[in-house]
C-alpha cells in the first residue's frame, strides 16, 4: 500500500515507513516506523550540511563571535554591547557546534550576557541543548528564563568591581542522545547572542 507517506506494507510482521527524514526505528516485530519528531534522522542515510567549519565540536576550539571583539568594558565603564544571531545546523554526525566570546568586566557597571538558541525543525526539547561552559542554570550568575517552542535561554551576569579582568565565554548547542543508536538528532538553529 503507497500513500502520501511512502508506508509500504508487506504483512502484519514486517513493514517500511519512509518519511522526509528518512528515521528507522526496529523493534521486536520487524518494524521501521516514523520518528516522533522531525529532527531525529536515520544515522546511515541521512546527510548533513554543515554551514560551520568542522573545527567547532569542543569547547576549546568555539568560533569566534563578534568578529573576534571583546564585549563589556575594555576600558573602564565604557559598554561595548553586541546583538547578533547566527544561523547554523546541528549534524548528527558531530557532537556539538561551540563558539567563543571575549569579554572585559566594568569598572563599575554590571553587564549581563544572553544567549537564546531556538531551533528551527521540530524537535522535543529533551534533545536541544544549550551549554555555557562552566555555568549552568544553578550558577549564581545565572538565570534560565521558561521559553516556549523548544527555544532555550541563559542570561549570565557579570557585576563589578572586577575591573579589567578579560575572560572567553564558550556557548554550545548539543543535541540529546537517544536509546537508539543507528538513529541521530538534526535540526537547523539560531543562536542569538546579546551583550547589554
Amino acid at each position: 500500500t503507497n500513500n502520501a507517506n511512502n508506508t509500504t506494507t508487506n504483512n502484519a510482521n514486517n513493514t517500511t515507513t519512509n518519511n522526509a527524514n528518512n528515521a528507522t526505528t526496529n523493534n521486536a516485530n520487524n518494524t521501521v516506523e516514523p520518528p516522533a519528531h522531525a529532527c531525529i534522522v536515520n544515522g546511515f542515510t541521512t546527510t548533513c550540511d554543515d554551514p560551520e567549519p568542522k573545527i567547532n565540536n569542543a569547547w576549546h576550539s568555539g568560533v569566534a563571535l563578534n568578529n573576534n571583539k571583546n564585549v563589556g568594558c575594555p576600558s573602564g565603564d565604557n559598554l561595548i554591547t553586541m546583538d547578533e544571531t547566527y544561523e547554523g545546523v546541528m549534524c548528527h554526525t558531530e557532537p556539538g557546534d561551540w563558539f567563543r566570546l571575549g569579554a572585559v568586566h566594568c569598572d563599575t557597571r554590571t553587564f549581563f550576557v544572553e544567549v537564546t538558541l531556538t531551533p528551527k525543525t521540530e524537535c522535543d526539547p529533551s534533545l536541544v541543548n544549550l551549554k555555557v561552559n562552566g555555568y549552568d542554570c544553578d550558577h549564581e550568575r545565572a538565570f534560565c528564563p521558561e521559553m516556549e517552542g523548544g527555544a532555550k535561554r541563559i542570561i549570565l551576569r557579570f557585576p563589578a568591581p572586577t575591573h579589567g579582568v578579560v575572560f572567553a565565554l564558550y556557548f554550545g548547542v548539543e543535541a540529546g542522545e537517544l536509546e537508539d543508536s543507528r538513529l541521530g538528532v538534526q535540526f537547523e538553529y539560531d543562536l542569538q547572542v546579546r551583550a547589554y
